[in-house]
């Protein structure tokens, strides 16, 4: 009823000042109708009397629709500009104060998954300005290591980056990403972790061990080989989209490589391309099979030299790898699966392919491996543990009896070598050799890693076999480069070796961030598209709606910023100058003359 009598008193008042202000042009008996309508309405209101009030409006639209009579133009045209400035003002909220985003991809895998959805906080740095990567009162010093960030792609080598707001206007797609590096940072990669020094030559690894990265582990490449391109007779290798090396054809039709990355004018040329930011401290991995042994083939220390052959094909051929092998048992295996991970995937029929948040999934359906037995339905693995994916992502752990859950070889090995891509092109026996699985490999303090865990401990002896066979071939090979710990970036007393960081270390540009996802196997980031312009910081994450209850493993922002209290201000003082300005339209009962 409360709402009702609302509803009446707010027609009244807008039918009411529409009269005043156009009574003058009105015949006697026209103004006089009005009057009478308006009084009955207004005393039926004050009564609560809802049929009365229903009555009379019906007849008081009529009277007005005759004596103020309107085109269908300006309805429309009212309407449309409504909308508008609506839709307007939407998006000038979202874009200075706060906005609902949903995650599309599992980059940033545990701790934000596929279809999340989260409210993200757009003023803690700066007050952007509405669609555009620029900011005003922009302050450096609330961009945290650590913390998880929203940014815009636009101006970036991203694919895919646009996209349109409310289907009216370009715009550019937002990513979620955890802020690594600020602005001279020299950043190291080591055993799944980052080492690195501020542009004052300050240490900042300690900063990489706080909570937020407890369980999270680094690469510093997306592939081995990083994107090739070719200009003229000149191939250049890029990661983290800047040139870092090139291989250049000579008069004799060979092939010359070398490494053009360097982090200061006078600093010796880096001899070796896997020395790069500590790339030769990991490799990538497939399980195969050879006769009738199995083999972890591990792919690593790429150099700069190509198969000629390849040099003309689309594709221009990948950086060759030194290659090893580790001799696996079912034991291993069995531990392998146990810790199993793997991106989003969908099981149709006997054939997984992964999963996507829209769209026509029928392309997905070649080069997919086949799992024999699985039911039908959206997985997914995380620490050894299966998962079934119900609406809107909410997740239910599975039974130890259903089919993904028995330790089968044939399963197994798939699931291992084709977890993240769901592509046969990325596995053995497959015509694209230089197509790699997302699955890294390293080592800690001597324990050799696999899928963000202690695959086999120092003390192994099938460990220490694998590291004594590859120092073995280095001394009968003197251009094999055996994969083996070469230890952290630490001198003898413990303490940060930063002569080797200032050489070997990848180097933020000034005004520019390294962003990377918390899920490095499928996290398209700043090793793929670059640095992050400081101009297209948008904001944070402030916390989660659904899955509820639920957390974000952020770290801790100042909640009283000069730009979030310029923008409170700016939003409530427009508030309340309207709300005084319009009080004497919202006066009721009214008076009549």
């Amino acid at each position: 009823m409360a709402s009702s009598i609302k509803k009446f008193r707010s027609k009244f008042l807008s039918i009411y000042h529409n009269f005043q202000k156009k009574k003058s042009g009105i015949s006697l008996d026209d103004r006089l109708l009005m009057e009478g309508l308006l009084k009955r309405l207004q005393s039926s209101i004050v009564e609560k009397d809802i049929p009365s009030s229903k009555t009379t409006l019906d007849d008081l639209l009529r009277a007005e629709e005759r004596i103020f009579p309107r085109s269908k133009f300006y309805r429309h045209f009212k309407s449309l500009g409504l909308d508008l400035f609506f839709i307007a003002v939407i998006i000038v909220l979202r874009q200075v104060w706060f906005e609902p985003f949903q995650i599309p991809t599992g980059s940033m895998r545990p701790t934000l998954k596929e279809l999340d959805r989260l409210v993200v906080s757009k003023n803690q740095f700066s007050i952007n300005v509405p669609l555009t990567p620029a900011h005003f009162f922009f302050d450096p010093n609330e961009v945290k290591r650590g913390g998880i960030i929203t940014f815009t792609g636009e101006n970036m080598d991203i694919d895919g980056v646009k996209m349109k707001y409310f289907y009216l206007f370009d715009g550019y797609k937002q990513y979620v990403k955890r802020m690594i590096g600020k602005p001279g940072d020299i950043l190291y990669f080591y055993g799944g972790r980052i080492y690195g020094i501020d542009k004052e030559g300050k240490e900042i690894t300690h900063e990489f061990r706080s909570s937020p990265f407890e369980n999270l582990e680094h690469v510093p490449f997306m592939r081995l080989d990083g994107k090739v391109r070719l200009l003229k007779n000149t191939l250049y290798i890029y990661q983290s989209s800047i040139p870092v090396a090139r291989v250049d054809r000579t008069a004799w039709g060979s092939y010359l490589g070398r490494v053009i990355y360097t982090n200061q004018p006078s600093q010796k040329p880096i001899e070796r391309y896997a020395d790069l930011f500590g790339m030769g401290h990991y490799g990538m991995f497939r399980i195969e099979r050879e006769q009738e042994k199995i083999l972890l083939k591990i792919f690593h220390h790429p150099g700069l030299s190509f198969d000629k052959t390849r040099l003309t094909s689309p594709g221009m051929g990948h950086l060759e790898n030194q290659i090893s092998a580790l001799p696996l048992d079912e034991n291993m295996l069995r531990t392998l699966f146990s810790n199993l991970q793997t991106s989003r995937f969908v099981v149709k029929k006997g054939i997984a392919f992964p999963w996507v948040a829209e769209g026509d999934v029928s392309h997905l359906l070649e080069h997919r491996p086949v799992l024999k037995g699985v039911p039908d339905g959206t997985y997914e693995f995380f620490y050894g543990k299966g998962y079934k994916i119900g609406f809107q992502g909410y997740t239910t752990e599975l039974d130890t009896s259903h089919p993904l859950m028995q330790f089968q070889l044939d399963r197994a090995i798939a699931l291992i070598n084709h977890g993240i891509e769901f592509d046969l092109r990325f596995g053995p026996n497959s015509p694209f050799t230089g197509l790699l699985p997302s699955r890294y490999i390293y080592f800690r303090d001597a324990d050799l890693f696999v899928m963000g865990k202690k695959f086999l401990d120092r003390r192994d002896t099938r460990l220490m076999q694998f590291v004594d066979a590859e120092k073995t071939r280095m001394k009968e090979d003197k251009k094999f480069q055996g994969f083996i710990d070469q230890g952290a970036p630490l001198l003898k007393d413990g303490s940060l070796d930063k002569e080797k960081i200032l050489t070997y270390g990848l180097k933020v540009p000034e005004g520019n961030y390294f962003c990377l996802g918390d899920n490095h196997a499928v996290s398209a980031d700043s090793r793929d598209f670059g640095f992050v312009p400081s101009g297209n910081l948008r904001g944070v994450p402030s916390f989660l709606v659904t899955p509820w209850p639920g957390g974000i493993n952020q770290i801790s922002y100042e909640y009283i910023t000069h730009s979030r209290v310029v923008v409170l201000a700016l939003i409530f003082g427009i508030w309340g100058i309207r709300h005084f300005s319009t009080r004497s339209r919202r006066v009721f009962p009214v008076p009549f003359n």
